[in-house]
């Protein structure tokens, strides 16, 4: 079975077009590492995604894990810390996935051999599935509110 890791981008993205529980219909559980937390919950306060994973960390479909330190890479310009977390967490866990947007990181999560998405095969799946009428709606839904990256 597959471990899921998510980056804040994401649960954040798919928050701001009210696909959050996508994550659960999708995966069933999902781990963030607490730096996510943090950016989302602590640092977002009143913005998409905040109330979302407080009430996933609630039910319980999303953990908090933290990652072995010396699994992170280094952060920096490129490479926030909730990105580095969720890669280091991701190097961590039994048959990663990692849930992750952002070019550099993605780039860093392959060359550790992750296997990762991003939102829009996030949608793919989810169309596939069935839990979403139209990919184009939704990847519509992203573009007007900034989140396809």
């Amino acid at each position: 079975m597959q471990t899921v890791v998510a980056d804040s981008s994401v649960f954040i993205h798919l928050s701001s077009i009210q696909r959050a529980l996508l994550l659960r219909d999708l995966f069933n559980e999902v781990r963030i590492p607490p730096a996510v937390w943090t950016e989302v919950v602590e640092q977002g306060k009143t913005r998409p995604g905040e109330l979302e994973l407080r009430q996933a960390v609630v039910e319980r479909w999303i953990k908090i894990e933290a990652p072995p330190a010396a699994l992170v890479p280094g952060t920096g310009v490129l490479l926030h810390k909730g990105e580095a977390e969720a890669i280091g967490l991701a190097r961590n866990v039994p048959n990663p996935l990692l849930i992750i947007d952002e070019v550099y990181a993605r780039e860093i999560a392959k060359g550790f051999g992750v296997k990762i998405i991003g939102i829009v095969s996030l949608l793919v799946m989810a169309k596939q599935q069935g839990l979403i009428p139209t990919l184009a709606d939704e990847l519509q839904r992203c573009e007007t509110q900034g989140a396809s990256g």
